[in-house]
């Protein structure tokens, strides 16, 4: 007889212990659980076994693992029971273990390993050791512990009992550790500057301020977010604005910290922007905007960056930079830090300024604008450009904010790449482009596309429609048709244009210049009657009959509904090859846009070039050129040759749809004060 019963501790482990490995807890007898009957019978002990077996909700689990966010699946694997992440139970087979329990099967001792972060319900800001987690809400019957009970006879009675782990295996949580601490660096703007626009400069991480502590803990890393918020001194400001005397006082909008002019706070509100300052939340980069003079404490001639004025005399806590960091949990913990930024702020009399007007073109010729620049007292020290973000046609803005590489040799030449879809056909291409700023007063963009592309169909890997012969054939090649029409060589241009594009029907129908032969299309030979291309013993094209009944033999390869930039004409050397001369072979080409035919014209021996078993070819057109040729024609003036093959290339133009650049133009004085300017570059595609 054996029974057994859950004693009062249970199995628990801590993400936080993680760092260095695995984390483990062990109980068993009295701890874990308790023996409440171990009666082996009159035959004696045989042994006590202690097993672990997935109980009827060992699918029910809703643990999950944090690294992924996939729920955590059981299963039994060699006698123990191991969690393991996936999407689903067949890709847990193979997923990343979470954690496992195992047991001693002569103590029954129980062990949980927790090998990886799992997530909690709630997001904590401190405390986090006190949310705990565990295999689900009110599961049960997800994993037993069995004990078997045997006695000593050679074939031994049995007797098992079991209790249900699953409330008795939890996990704690850690969180994140987050502090910060001013640097040496500040934010100052220049009255100087405030001609052309506001005057701005930007500092962030190991300028402004640096993060001394950052630690998402075991869950990983979510977001380091950073914001403004107003400090409890924010009413005490003693700034002034220059054009109307009054206070200057800080309001929260929209996260951006803004100072207004006003006689109190209540006209404030609704008075004119002095300045603001605003955060990249993140980068962390904190950047003052000067909207509008400030008043300083001195009167001076001369040496105007040296007259420096604040938010306050001594003035702390008006301005916090806050930093947040939050763990990858659902359920994010954070951690949060600031650091007062009230005496970073200053404004001088003097800094630098940049104006960039936007530009427009195309990815063809460019883009070409106007900029100016007044780097004040201070002197010019250097000029950054930044992509700000991008958008291709209507798909929506990307952003970017990456600044462009500076060239070492010309230090006013930037070069970037884009890498997009530019023509909607779902692949990536790149883009590079470089802008030049030329002084003093204009700049060029200037961008390089990705070359085209061509596609080759081959009469070898067409099949010919059903019926013949027929003096008109149509071949299929993938999901294109092209008619062959054998017809008499002195047909006009005129006769034959209205034909082309039409179906082999309309040509049989109605066309009064076919030949009396019949079309042969195969890898064999294209030709008239028969496998090869005749022509009579006269040079030039005519209707004469010469010796041997011999004629000139002609026929039209039209292209059904798709134009070609090129048609590759292939000659066997089964039939003697081409020797021109005395042997000359010509072509007519319709072109696409209904402009004068283009022939015939002689296929001359400077016309070949070598190709595999002994072959030659011509090409009518220029492969990468454009898709202007309808049809051709060709004819055999005196002599004989087999075409055992007709190429058709198509040429396909990176055809790149519009795009909108916008830019950030950066200059820095020689004291590193900055102004910065936005501006937007429109390419359109050339239409032709």
């Amino acid at each position: 007889a054996f029974a057994m019963e859950l004693a009062g501790q249970a199995l628990q482990t801590d993400d936080a212990a993680l760092t260095g490995g695995p984390d483990t807890d062990t109980k068993g007898v009295g701890d874990l659980f308790n023996v409440t009957m171990n009666d082996p019978g009159e035959d004696g002990l045989g042994a006590l076994v202690y097993s672990l077996e997935l109980g009827s909700n060992a699918g029910s689990v809703t643990l999950k693992d944090t690294a992924t966010g996939n729920t955590v699946f059981l299963f039994d694997e060699l006698g123990d029971i191991v969690g393991r992440e996936g999407t689903n139970a067949t890709d847990a087979a193979t997923g990343d273990v979470v954690f496992s329990v195992s047991v001693n099967s002569s103590t029954g001792a129980v062990t949980l390993t927790q090998e990886r972060a799992v997530e909690h319900s709630s997001a904590d800001t401190s405390g986090y050791a006190s949310d705990i987690t565990g295999l689900g809400a009110g599961l049960t019957d997800a994993i037993n512990l069995v004990g078997t009970l045997s006695d000593a006879e050679t074939a031994a009675d049995t007797a098992s009992a079991s209790v249900d782990l699953t409330q008795k295996i939890s996990f704690t949580d850690d969180g994140p550790a987050f502090a910060m601490e001013l640097a040496g660096q500040a934010l100052q703007t220049d009255d100087a500057d405030l001609t052309g626009g506001p005057d701005t400069d930007t500092e962030g991480v190991g300028d402004l301020f640096n993060v001394t502590m950052n630690d998402p803990g075991e869950d990983g890393l979510g977001a380091l977010v950073y914001s403004l918020e107003l400090g409890s001194n924010a009413g005490s400001v003693t700034l002034k604005d220059t054009a109307t005397g009054n206070t200057v006082f800080l309001f929260d909008e929209l996260g951006d910290i803004v100072g207004r002019e006003g006689t109190n706070a209540t006209d404030a509100a609704t008075g004119d922007v002095v300045f603001s300052v605003s955060v990249n939340s993140s980068t962390g980069a904190v950047t003052l905007t000067q909207e509008r003079a400030v008043e300083h404490s001195s009167a001076d001639t001369s040496g105007y960056a040296s007259d420096v004025t604040g938010l306050g005399a001594a003035l702390t806590d008006a301005i916090r930079l806050v930093g947040t960091l939050s763990d990858a949990e659902t359920a994010a913990d954070t951690a949060t830090d600031y650091v007062d930024l009230t005496q970073k702020i200053s404004f001088t009399d003097d800094g630098p300024q940049i104006t960039v007007n936007d530009a427009s073109g195309s990815y063809e010729a460019g883009a070409q604008g106007t900029w100016s620049d007044s780097p004040g007292a201070d002197a010019f020290d250097s000029l950054d450009i930044e992509l700000v973000s991008y958008e291709i046609d209507d798909n929506g803005t990307v952003v970017v904010n990456a600044d462009l590489t500076q060239d070492l040799v010309n230090p006013n030449l930037f070069s970037g790449s884009i890498t997009d879809d530019f023509n909607g056909d779902g692949v990536d291409e790149t883009v590079d482009f470089t802008i030049e700023f030329d002084s003093p007063t204009t700049y060029d963009l200037q961008v390089s596309t990705p070359p085209g592309s061509v596609v080759e169909l081959s009469t070898a890997d067409g099949s010919l429609d059903a019926g013949g012969p027929d003096p008109v054939r149509t071949l299929t090649i993938d999901t294109e048709s092209i008619v062959f029409a054998a017809v008499e060589p002195t047909s006009t241009p005129g006769e034959i244009q209205p034909f082309l594009n039409t179906l082999e029907a309309n040509w049989e129908g109605s066309a009064t210049f076919l030949s009396a032969e019949q079309m042969n299309v195969s890898t064999s030979g294209i030709g008239n009657g028969n496998n090869n291309l005749n022509g009579n013993a006269n040079h030039g094209i005519d209707g004469d009959t010469t010796s041997g009944g011999k004629v000139d033999e002609s026929f039209v390869v039209d292209p059904t509904d798709f134009d070609v930039s090129a048609v590759k004409v292939f000659i066997d050397n089964s039939v003697g090859g081409y020797d021109n001369p005395p042997e000359d072979l010509w072509y007519t080409i319709y072109y696409s846009d209904g402009t004068p035919t283009s022939g015939p014209i002689e296929v001359l021996d400077g016309d070949l070039s070598s190709e595999a078993g002994g072959q030659e070819s011509f090409v009518i057109g220029d492969p990468t050129g454009p898709n202007n040729i309808d049809a051709i024609q060709l004819f055999m003036g005196q002599g004989t040759i087999k075409i055992p093959v007709i190429e058709f290339t198509t040429s396909q133009e990176f055809n790149p749809e519009s795009l909108e650049m916008t830019l950030n133009a950066t200059e820095t004085d020689g004291d590193s004060d900055t102004d910065t300017d936005g501006f937007t570059i429109d390419l359109e595609p050339v239409v032709a």
